[in-house]
């Protein structure tokens, strides 16, 4: 965060947090490690409620998710009951892979830290 803002900001921890969209593990078999094929509907429903929770108690400048299935079920959840966001949300692929953290689209690191600036800057109090 100090990269993108250019100055010595807060510790990370007072400035981000993270949170695992489904709240269970998913089961490991070979190398599809995707929670895709464990997910049920009691699995997007509880997880898509608790979201929503945190976001109208904490209200945050913006919601990456780290996971394009994550943010693709959560964007179905808020459709299907009806909920306005008014947060910014959108997704970058995972940065455990380099492939897709370097994604030729731009869809890994440099679109997060485009959203930084876009999300974050513009409401940190200047220091």
């Amino acid at each position: 965060m100090s990269e993108v803002s250019g100055i010595n900001c807060k510790p990370i921890y007072t400035e981000a947090s993270f949170y695992n969209y489904f709240l269970r593990p998913a089961t490991v078999r070979g190398r599809n490690k995707s929670f895709k094929k464990d997910c049920k509907q009691i699995d997007r429903d509880v997880a898509g409620a608790a979201l929503c929770g945190i976001l109208d108690i904490d209200r945050p400048d913006l919601v990456i998710f780290v996971s394009k299935f994550a943010y693709d079920e959560f964007l179905k959840y808020i459709k299907k009951e009806g909920r306005e966001i008014t947060i910014p949300i959108d997704f970058v692929y995972h940065p455990a892979h380099p492939a897709s953290w370097n994604h030729k689209n731009g869809a890994g690191k440099q679109k997060f830290e485009s959203l930084l600036r876009a999300n974050w800057l513009r409401n940190t109090p200047s220091v």
